[in-house]
């Protein structure tokens, strides 16, 4: 199988499986009534933002095990740009490859407008690969499909017909995974609406993740990328809303917050904060 390089394995991730096991074994075990179809996770590096996602897609694991289908959104994308499908082969983790379901993935790219990647071709960009290893630990059997979702007001249509096209594919237990961070705040990342320091962290945390993270909870998927376009609180909400879109088809009606934290809470590196990120775990649940 060609298969696609793990390009940030060894750096924002552990390079092999026992050191990843050992990494993602002091996360949390979240528990989450009603049934789940999905999560929405962060995707920075793991010392970050990995108990974060692990904590929500455990969650859904341990009400899905047998998951045949394992869909992950993603993609730094501007509005402006395609939606990309992984086409074939497969992803280099550290558990293995994560197999492409190839002909799902074919049809995908003959009925919607999009940019095709291989594992010769691809795009490089965290906001998938971060979260294979994990979806592969957990969902070891499973076949996989990979899209990058534009910030658009299609992204909830494209989530509708990949489970359309799924479906027809002969797939039943699917599990629909949005990856995005939250707000990047600081002079790092040209956004600083509400002064420096802790006054700026408590803005974040209090007032604009939350914004977005109640439309996860109320599942208001079509909201989703507007309310990031107004607030800047999250890099990926083409994702997001794609993954709420599947999960919606599959019976999900709310999102369940597994946990929230920003980058300087995990690791202080200053005595005041200055640049940061959110990050919050969402699983999409009935």
């Amino acid at each position: 199988m060609d298969l696609r390089p793990a390009e940030l394995m060894g750096r924002w991730y552990p390079a092999t499986s026992e050191e990843c096991d050992a990494l993602l074994a002091a996360s949390g075990e979240a528990s989450v009534d009603g049934e789940a179809f999905g999560a929405i996770v962060p995707h920075a590096g793991w010392v970050y933002s990995g108990a974060v996602a692990y904590e929500a897609l455990a969650a859904v694991r341990r009400q899905r095990p047998d998951a045949d289908l394992v869909i992950v959104f993603g993609g730094h994308l501007g509005p402006r740009d395609p939606m990309r499908v992984f086409l074939g082969g497969g992803w280099e983790t550290p558990y293995g490859p994560a197999e492409i379901a190839s002909g799902l993935a074919e049809d995908i790219g003959m009925g919607i407008e999009c940019d095709p990647e291989t594992p010769d071709e691809y795009y490089d960009d965290n906001a998938v690969e971060v979260v294979m290893p994990m979806v592969k630990k957990l969902w070891p059997d499973a076949a996989f499909l990979t899209i990058g979702v534009p910030p658009t007001e299609q992204a909830t249509k494209i989530g509708a017909e990949v489970l359309d096209l799924a479906r027809r594919r002969g797939f039943e237990r699917i599990v629909a995974v949005g990856s995005t961070d939250l707000t990047h705040y600081g002079p790092n990342y040209r956004y600083v609406p509400n002064g420096r320091g802790r006054v700026g962290l408590e803005w974040v945390k209090t007032v604009n993740d939350p914004q977005l993270i109640a439309r996860m909870e109320s599942f208001e998927a079509n909201r989703i990328v507007w309310t990031a376009q107004r607030s800047r609180n999250a890099c990926c909400p083409g994702a997001a809303a794609a993954a709420m879109a599947v999960a919606k088809g599959l019976g999900a009606s709310r999102g369940v917050v597994t946990r929230y934290t920003t980058s300087y809470d995990v690791r202080p590196s200053d005595p005041e904060p200055s640049s940061f990120v959110g990050y919050v775990g969402v699983v999409l649940t009935r």
